[in-house]
């Protein structure tokens, strides 16, 4: 397992990779790190929910449970919904969301945008996002992860633009904020971007 783990890491041109068992353990255990990497900023913060934010069909939404909420006390941050306060995932598992579009550069900068307005009474924009599972305002959350499934196994396999997918990495650099890849089906997004 070592040797896989070693030739996985040089084949990315990382230092070290850890096999993870399922997908919700690996989610888990980024989220996790990329929490605690922030953990100055929330303690400073005093008040606010840690949270990431994700496109509605994640998997850690859809299919574990909540287990991000159970066990990090975590809140997701639901992008690409108007009306966030509305987001059903069991619906969305019996429903089908094969019409969704990838979570997009425009999403996550509204997020931001909303976020860097909380501190302006006159302004609506952190109502329209309240987090899952708890409805937690986004003003009320510190959000340390960007999670971004390449391709997007629920709707179809589409795929964030790669151009976009470069603009939130620079966006989350900007803002101190970590952007984590899921690399459960990172060949088939290979060969998707060509």
């Amino acid at each position: 397992l070592r040797k896989f783990e070693s030739e996985v890491a040089h084949h990315f041109g990382k230092e070290d990779a850890v096999f993870c068992v399922s997908g919700g353990m690996a989610q888990s255990i980024a989220l996790m790190i990329h929490s605690e990497t922030n953990k100055t900023n929330i303690e400073k913060l005093g008040d606010y929910c840690p949270s990431f934010a994700c496109h509605p069909t994640s998997h850690v939404t859809l299919h574990e449970n909540n287990a991000y909420s159970e066990l990090l006390k975590m809140e997701a941050m639901i992008l690409g919904l108007e009306g966030s306060e509305n987001y059903d995932p069991e619906s969305l598992k019996v429903k089908g969301c094969f019409g969704m579009e990838p979570l997009r550069l425009s999403q996550v900068q509204k997020m931001f945008h909303a976020y860097d307005e909380r501190e302006n009474p006159d302004s609506s924009s952190e109502k329209f996002m309240l987090s899952y599972p708890n409805k937690v305002p986004l003003g009320k959350t510190h959000v340390s992860t960007i999670m971004l499934e390449l391709p997007h196994r629920e709707i179809g396999g589409k795929l964030t633009p790669w151009e976009e997918v470069e603009g939130i990495s620079c966006l989350c650099q900007d803002r101190g904020v970590r952007f984590h890849c899921d690399g459960a089906r990172i060949f088939e997004a290979s060969v998707g971007y060509g």
